[in-house]
């Protein structure tokens, strides 16, 4: 709920068209934002980079949305109108700014750079457990190569480790 109603006071006090959160003509909405924030929510002064630093983030989060979603049609024509459900916080002038610097070559340069880059990561994301099911099916086929019986999953790779550290300790 914090967050979202970051959200909204961004969306309502700061335009699309600013490109750096960092720029100092952005030090009135911010501290309209924080002021906002504090008087719905009880937060120590100590906070203030915390929370503005979140609302740059969704700010940033949110032009990136109205790129990827309204900024073009289905077949790839730049839409003249604000998104309906937008239009209370976007102006028509505001809007055609914000499509004019996201059709700007340059910009369309850095994004198309990016996006290639991003697609293919130098070091991909393994963080992920795959499930329990797959998790299960790899821990029996690590077990199977190594000679150790499958075991239960809830026991799972710790027991299947001290195993492993006995058999080559000699201890087992």
């Amino acid at each position: 709920m914090f967050v979202s109603y970051i959200g909204a006071v961004v969306r309502q006090n700061v335009p699309i068209t600013i490109d750096n959160w960092r720029d100092k003509a952005l030090k009135d909405a911010k501290d309209i934002i924080w002021n906002d924030i504090q008087t719905t929510f009880v937060l120590d002064e100590e906070r203030k980079s915390y929370v503005l630093r979140v609302a740059g983030k969704i700010h940033r989060g949110f032009r990136s949305h109205l790129s990827n979603f309204y900024l073009k049609d289905r077949e790839g024509n730049t839409n003249a109108e604000p998104p309906k459900i937008y239009q209370h916080y976007i102006s028509k002038d505001e809007w055609s700014a914000f499509v004019s610097k996201r059709s700007d070559p340059a910009f369309v340069n850095i994004s198309t750079a990016n996006r290639e880059r991003a697609s293919n990561p130098k070091h991909p994301y393994k963080k992920s457990r795959m499930g329990y099911a797959r998790l299960e099916q790899q821990i029996k086929f690590d077990l199977s190569i190594s000679g150790i019986e499958a075991i239960s999953l809830l026991c799972g790779k710790l027991h299947a480790i001290y195993l492993l550290c006995d058999r080559m300790l000699g201890v087992g």
